[in-house]
């Protein structure tokens, strides 16, 4: 097996890992982790965004 397969295999391990907590999460709680993040206004810049809301 080449580095590469070693790293698709991660890669659709990941993605398949995603999809089944996006569908626990559904089942429990009504909504995926990411709808959850939206929800709760967070965001993927570290916070940036809020450093600027405040000035």
């Amino acid at each position: 097996m080449k580095e590469t397969d070693t790293i698709k295999s991660l890669e659709d391990q990941a993605k398949n890992t995603k999809y089944l907590m996006d569908r626990l999460n559904r089942a429990l709680y009504g909504r995926t982790m990411d709808e959850t993040i939206k929800i709760l206004g967070g965001n993927h810049d570290g916070g940036q965004d809020r450093e600027k809301d405040a000035e």
